[in-house]
């Protein structure tokens, strides 16, 4: 499989560059409502697309900033419409147009879409308006069958009225075949809609430019002059006057008062005794007060859909209390002595004992308070002892008592499972030779498990582990100088290799220009077998920082080398080759140069003549075969 996609490598590669080309292409939808803007380099096509949209195009004072096409997105009266902006387009034959400008012909040609075709009327952009009449002439075959606007920008610099006579007639020929557009969608040939003015720079007439442009897209072409009157079915009629009458009814219930709900008219009696007249109009008023407040509480709390109905929060300014109603029955000739007490017995039973000691009962508040401070101080003491006493259960529990969540099945079991992890690290508390020394095997994991033990013998067995190194590594040398390390790689095949070197070197493709530097490499080591590797470069001249790299070298014991180098660019090579002792070389291939989109090879020569290190890099990529692209010739400092 490995050999498959190498072999298919430089496919991939390409097919991964035609992916991310295609990822930043934008995302035009062929069959939403379009409007398309087209014209000169530099006339304000970039500024109107971020004025009207949320795109971001950049705006810069020179012609060709958009390289591509740009969409933003508009609403007009509930509708999404999209916007493109497209590269500026150039009065010349179409063959000798650059791949820039055939991006805006390519979108006039196949995108169903209204055409802005923007003017520059004060000649800013570097060109005159005769200029942009010709351009408009030679390209006007892709506004066919596509509602066309012309937009006059820049109006603060030179207005439409300012024009000299031949200006205005290249314009209003312009105007003439915009409206043969219109009447060829079925518009009005008197519309002065195709003609417009703006300046972006002082957001002058914007706004009215994308309404009559957004309008001529939304203009409905008929099929034929047939009405189609709408056809709703009898049945959603009644339920929609029905709707209509329902809600009306409950508008007048609110706004006047009225209650659809009749009453049964019950004799009201007092006592046994009939009431009189004058008793039964005090009680006619008294039910129509308390029907209006019933309504006016309904239409406060309607006002406030979104709140919790909390009671008395609207009433801030306190309107609804008792000494008011005790003022309205007086008023009427009743005595609100009864009514008063009454609604003060049903406020204290809402909110508890605590408002009913405060009404004269301090003696017994005091001995109630008492009461509950000290059941209060009982309780808190208890959870205090409650919880010392399960901290001192948890200290002082014995080592083979299994806790909650231990994994075993009993203390049976957890006693086998540490007496296992103690026998495995027996032997490296005494500091016997690290020759003889054996780490806790897989053997003793899978039998520690079969014990029932879960999560917690896994954990114990990883702590022999963890004690085993922390053992080895205080066995070691502590005192380990440079030239312990030194002797350590005394008569190595390297060893040649050993140092920091320095010099010049030279380098060159067949896509770039030759250059010179100053190079310094480092080979160093730290007692293990392998080899810590270092270059830099810089700027012969200048001596301004150029290049760096790091990695490090593997020999092995069979001529064969491991090296893996990262570059400061971003690039890393793993490397495979050979070293020859007696002749002092080494020769490097790239076994996978990665982050590298266009290199696929690398290959490194490494030589030491006369105590003067020589080097040789070649690379390949994806246009070039393997060539010479560096060396250099370094001396030993």
């Amino acid at each position: 499989m490995c050999t498959v996609i190498k072999g298919i490598s430089t496919s991939l590669a390409y097919l991964e560059q035609v992916w991310q080309h295609m990822a930043r292409l934008p995302s035009i939808d062929p069959n939403t409502r379009t409007l398309l803007i087209c014209g000169y380099p530099n006339v304000g096509k970039s500024s109107f697309v971020n004025k009207i949209t949320r795109a971001d195009v950049d705006v810069q004072p020179y012609a060709f900033t958009t390289k591509s096409l740009f969409v933003g997105h508009t609403d007009y009266k509930c509708l999404r419409y999209q916007v493109i902006d497209t590269p500026g387009i150039l009065d010349r034959p179409i063959e000798e147009r650059n791949i820039i400008e055939m991006c805006s012909i390519t979108a006039l040609a196949h995108i169903k879409a209204a055409v802005l075709f923007f003017l520059d009327l004060s000649g800013s952009c570097g060109y005159s308006i005769e200029q942009q009449a010709a351009l408009f002439h030679s390209i006007k075959r892709l506004f066919m069958n596509k509602p066309l606007v012309i937009v006059c920008n820049k109006i603060d610099l030179q207005p439409l009225e300012g024009l000299s006579e031949e200006d205005m007639k290249l314009v209003m020929d312009m105007k003439a075949e915009a409206i043969k557009s219109v009447v060829a969608q079925g518009g009005d040939s008197n519309d002065e809609g195709v003609l417009l003015t703006m300046s972006t720079m002082t957001d002058e007439g914007v706004i009215a430019v994308k309404n009559a442009c957004l309008f001529h897209v939304a203009i409905p072409k008929p099929r034929d002059t047939k009405e189609r009157p709408p056809c709703i079915p009898p049945a959603v009629l009644e339920a929609g006057a029905k709707d209509n009458a329902e809600k009306r009814l409950e508008e007048l219930e609110r706004v006047e008062g009225f209650c659809v709900e009749t009453e049964a008219d019950v004799d009201f009696e007092m006592d046994g005794k009939k009431l009189t007249e004058e008793e039964e109009a005090l009680l006619a008023e008294i039910r129509r007060k308390k029907k209006l407040l019933i309504q006016e509480h309904r239409m406060k709390k309607s006002t406030a859909e979104s709140r919790p109905i909390v009671p008395r929060k609207f009433d801030k300014d306190k309107k609804y209390s008792s000494d008011r109603l005790g003022r309205e029955l007086s008023s009427l000739g009743i005595d609100p002595t009864a009514a008063i007490n009454r609604v003060r017995s049903r406020f204290l039973s809402r909110r508890g004992h605590k408002h009913e000691r405060s009404l004269g009962r301090e003696d017994e508040a005091g001995e109630a308070m008492d009461v509950d401070d000290e059941q209060s101080n009982k309780k808190l003491r208890a959870r205090s002892r409650s919880r010392s006493a399960s901290r001192s259960r948890s200290k002082s529990r014995p080592p083979g008592e299994v806790a909650p969540g231990e994994g075993f099945k009993d203390s049976a079991k957890k006693q086998k499972a540490i007496k296992i992890a103690k026998k495995s690290v027996k032997g490296f508390v005494n500091q016997t030779c690290p020759s003889n020394w054996l780490k806790p095997t897989r053997h003793d994991l899978s039998k520690t498990l079969l014990l029932g033990g879960g999560a917690a013998a896994v954990n114990l067995w990883f702590a022999a582990l963890r004690d085993v190194d922390l053992w080895f590594v205080a066995r070691r040398d502590p005192v380990e100088t440079g030239e312990t390390r030194r002797r350590v790689h005394e008569g190595a095949p390297l060893s040649f290799l050993l140092g920091k070197w320095r010099g010049q070197g030279e380098g060159g493709f067949p896509t770039i220009n030759s250059f010179a530097y100053g190079e310094e490499l480092l080979f160093s080591h730290s007692g293990k077998p392998v080899i810590a590797y270092s270059q830099k470069t810089w700027k012969l001249a200048s001596g301004e920082p150029m290049h760096a790299e790091s990695g490090y070298w593997r020999p092995k014991p069979d001529g064969s080398i491991e090296v893996v180098i990262a570059q400061s660019t971003g690039l890393v090579e793993v490397q495979k080759g050979t070293y020859d002792a007696e002749s002092k070389s080494v020769t490097l291939k790239s076994e996978l140069v990665g982050n590298a989109s266009k290199v696929k090879e690398i290959t490194r020569l490494f030589k030491v003549v006369d105590g003067e290190l020589s080097y040789v890099v070649q690379m390949a990529t994806m246009m070039t075969s393997l060539q010479p692209h560096l060396k250099a010739l370094l001396k030993k400092v």
